[in-house]
């Protein structure tokens, strides 16, 4: 085959016809030309990105730290010195849903609130029935009385877990110059602790032992002396749970000590004759007998207008949850008080014993004074449903009160 030899002179280019030689920039020109222009880079450096990164972590945080002082704030074993302000407005911006005294004073005042409107939508029609409006009778009555029971239905049922773990969050003492703090046991050593006095029960031979430093050990948490030696006499273990001074505290929920239900061992040794125990527990049956009376009260629920139905079904589990109220609030006065007979209407809890009796008498009285069947004792029953729902509320916000000072 022939080949081609293509001459050229010096100083002239010779372009093949069938290659092209073009440059880097001119292909970086033609590239774009095509897609208009390439992706910038983002405008900020590596230190701003972690700058970022850091702010939405502070922020984080700081939101969990807010959350947590809100519902989980540190209780203090004594109580906060601060003005009366101070605790009011801690009333409102802390929650300490673990706290069951808390759950009690909490439930009890928005409950009360309800049954103060309930009481309010009785009284209208029977002296300005010109005030009715439409859905008072089919929604507003039935309604604020059923949400009312169902808070105060929790709330009993958190004034029994109250009443159960009362004397089991520890508290501080001050005996003779000496202090002596109680320690707690957790559930397992307290299980251990019942097992233990079952044997000694059972056991003939030790039973003068039982009835002395055993029994002690078996009701009650261990102390221990914070600046001398271990208390181990029952003088002195004695003296020291009996203590005025003492700021008992319950357990928290979620903690070790905390219980559900207690034992029968723990009920016969500890409990059968404690009266938070036995307040918290009657107001909780009070609650359950005081729910039938509002459940018959709904309408299209019972025939109301049977008389045997209103008495039994209506009139009897009002008036006798309302008895039941009246004993747990003289429960809590009684455990407010030293001696029986000796009143402290100084004392804050002890105060929030007399208004929730004053509360349990106009609920009382709202069912009894119906049996009558007069229009004037119907009237005086409407309206003791109405300022008892009112003291009910101020003993409620009282203990609310009381709670939150030892929350700083």
């Amino acid at each position: 085959m022939d080949s081609q030899v293509h001459e050229r002179s010096p100083g002239t280019t010779i372009r093949s016809s069938t290659t092209s030689t073009i440059s880097f920039e001119e292909s970086l020109h033609g590239i774009e030309q095509e897609h208009e222009q390439f992706t910038q880079w983002p405008a900020f450096t590596v230190e701003e990105d972690y700058k970022k990164r850091f702010n939405r972590n502070t922020i984080m945080s700081t939101a969990a730290a807010v959350s947590t002082s809100i519902f989980f704030p540190t209780r203090s074993h004594e109580p906060v010195d601060t003005t009366i302000l101070r605790r009011i407005g801690r009333m409102f911006t802390r929650l300490p849903i673990r706290n069951v005294s808390w759950l009690v004073a909490s439930l009890f005042s928005i409950g009360s609130a309800l049954f103060v409107a309930n009481a309010f939508f009785l009284l209208l029609p029977l002296i300005a029935p010109q005030t009715d409006f439409a859905g008072e009778v089919a929604y507003a009555t039935p309604g604020s009385s059923v949400f009312g029971t169902l808070l105060f239905s929790f709330g009993g049922w958190a004034g029994w877990l109250e009443g159960l773990n009362w004397k089991r969050g520890g508290a501080a003492t001050t005996l003779e110059g000496v202090t002596i703090e109680v320690l707690e046991l957790s559930a397992k050593e307290r299980k251990l602790k019942d097992e233990e006095a079952v044997q000694e029960t059972t056991s003939t031979s030790d039973s003068d032992s039982d009835s002395t430093t055993g029994s002690f050990a078996s009701r009650q948490p261990p102390l221990h002396l914070t600046d001398g030696p271990r208390a181990t006499t029952q003088q002195l273990a004695d003296e020291a749970m009996a203590s005025p001074t003492a700021t008992w505290q319950p357990a928290l929920i979620g903690d070790d000590a905390f219980i559900w239900w207690p034992t029968m061992q723990q009920y016969r040794r500890v409990y059968w004759n404690e009266k938070t125990f036995n307040a918290g527990l009657t107001q909780w049956l009070g609650t359950i007998v005081f729910a039938v009376a509002t459940i018959t009260a709904v309408p299209g629920v019972a025939d109301l207008t049977n008389t045997n139905i209103f008495y039994y079904a209506n009139l009897l589990p009002a008036t006798f949850g309302g008895f039941l109220f009246l004993i747990a609030a003289i429960f809590q006065m009684g455990a407010a008080q030293e001696k029986w007979y000796l009143p402290r209407p100084l004392q804050l809890d002890w105060q929030i014993g007399f208004w929730n009796a004053i509360g349990s008498v106009g609920f009382t009285l709202a069912g009894a004074l119906f049996y009558p069947g007069t229009a004037a004792l119907s009237l005086q029953a409407t309206l003791a449903s109405f300022w008892g729902s009112w003291a009910y509320l101020i003993g409620s916000l009282l203990q609310w009160y009381l709670v939150m000072g030892n929350y700083p």
